[in-house]
């Protein structure tokens, strides 16, 4: 994870002109934007099932546990 500061200065001129808020709201909605594309990631390319994440989750599925 990067700063807020840092995140601000990467935007350049459009994060000067934006508000703490403005920042803080672009910063948490970029991240989950990024977590959902991982995890989109994963599942096409099956590394849950292969034990790299969500294992628990895995084995819940698959053993009605």
């Amino acid at each position: 994870m990067i700063s807020i500061t840092d995140f601000k200065n990467l935007l350049g001129a459009y994060g000067e002109r934006l508000t703490e808020e403005q920042v803080r709201q672009l910063y948490d909605w970029e991240y989950r934007m990024a977590d959902a594309i991982f995890d989109q990631w994963l599942e096409r390319n099956n590394t849950r099932k292969a034990g790299f994440n969500g294992q628990l989750q895995h084995n819940r599925e698959n053993e009605g546990g």
